[in-house]
């Protein structure tokens, strides 16, 4: 599947920036989510080999030029040349630098998929703040039981902020995001319009991880940064500013 030429362009529009990961689902809709997934790793390493392959055959090619250059003038004058290995050294050290920065870049790059995979931290229903009542959706929850928690809040007529709140982390566990996403913000306007905290600090968080799924990167770093500047946040120690600066790298590309 992967030598499909359509498929190729699609992931070379994708790593170019023309559209968001969030519309990979519309763009190749006969396959799963985890297939889309493969697909993008093996592109993102077939490009880093290139780029690598491109610096190590320029240190290869000034090598054989100036061995060349070497034998051509011992040829001519008929004894031994004086290499010009100062010229040589300097030169071979630049495209060294720039194979190191380039290494190095790679090394810092992060793809959404892997940043969404290194931020996550599983939400265990023990640091529920509510009451000690056990609900039918919480129960579902505890047993992993997602899609059907996701059918029973789909026909709640009344749905509180807990429901809400554990609707939307079975999406998100679902890989469902642009569905998980739209729960986590309706929680975050809950909790701006009538300045409560309950849900507050797991919309902000889960809510941003949905973002970077969806491709919404500014938004995603929006939130993220409300965490990481709150030394009370419920998950502040899960936010690096490592982190940060990487989403603001994946947003320097983000089309929206």
């Amino acid at each position: 599947m992967t030598n499909d030429l359509p498929i190729e362009s699609l992931l070379d529009d994708y790593f170019n920036g023309e559209f968001p990961a969030s519309e990979w689902q519309n763009r190749l809709p006969g396959y799963t989510e985890t297939e889309i997934n493969t697909l993008v790793s093996r592109h993102r390493a077939a490009m880093v080999y290139l780029q690598r392959a491109s610096v190590l055959n320029q240190v290869q090619s000034i090598h054989h030029q100036f061995l060349a250059e070497k034998n051509s003038l011992q040829r001519n004058s008929g004894k031994l040349f004086a290499f010009p290995w100062r010229k040589f050294l300097s030169v071979a050290a630049m495209l060294i630098i720039i194979a190191g920065s380039f290494l190095v870049y790679q090394q810092r790059a992060v793809s959404p998929e892997q940043l969404y995979t290194n931020l996550y931290s599983d939400y265990q229903l023990s640091t529920f703040r509510s009451e000690s009542r056990t609900s039918e959706m919480e129960s579902l929850y505890a047993e992993g039981r997602l899609a059907e928690l996701t059918a029973v809040y789909s026909k709640l007529e009344l749905k509180g902020r807990k429901e809400d709140f554990l609707a939307a982390i079975s999406l998100l566990k679902l890989q469902e995001f642009p569905a998980a996403e739209n729960i986590f913000e309706k929680l975050l306007e809950n909790t701006r319009q009538e300045d409560a905290l309950l849900f507050r600090d797991e919309a902000q968080y889960y809510g941003a991880l949905a973002k970077i799924r969806t491709g919404k990167f500014r938004e995603a770093y929006e939130l993220l940064s409300l965490v990481k500047a709150d030394k009370e946040h419920t998950y502040y120690d899960k936010v690096s500013e490592r982190q940060l600066k990487q989403l603001l790298q994946l947003a320097g590309k983000d089309p929206q």
